[in-house]
């Protein structure tokens, strides 16, 4: 084998060492925001699991009151891998408007009054 064979095999090897790599990252399946952990938290987002409440959370932005809000309307909903998007405190005590998603992007309301749950 002369020096331009070598050559021209070396290139050949390259382009197609380029090609096989291309072809298996454009076939990888990938999700935007898809990066949830086993119990369904996406954490890119700031959300973590909470044995307490039995969901994910942003920890940062619940209080005790609101914390305990959540942990009721999860135990009503009876579904696992939630995530607590907002609790919004009412006007009356132990009142509360909660808002829960799945992964499958469905979305729950539970309104507690005086800390239960209003079926109405």
């Amino acid at each position: 084998m002369n020096k331009k064979q070598s050559i021209l095999l070396v290139i050949v090897v390259c382009i197609l060492t380029i090609l096989v790599f291309l072809f298996a990252n454009l076939n990888e399946k990938r999700s935007i925001g898809g990066d949830r952990d086993e119990y369904g938290c996406l954490g890119t987002a700031g959300y973590s699991w909470s044995n307490g409440i039995g969901a994910c959370i942003r920890e940062w932005e619940l209080d005790e009151n609101q914390r305990e809000a959540a942990r009721i309307a999860v135990n009503f909903i009876g579904s696992d891998k939630l995530t607590v998007s907002e609790v919004l405190l009412m006007e009356c005590h132990g009142c509360f408007l909660i808002k829960l998603v799945n992964p499958e992007y469905v979305i729950y309301q539970v309104t507690l009054s005086d800390w239960k749950v209003d079926v109405d």
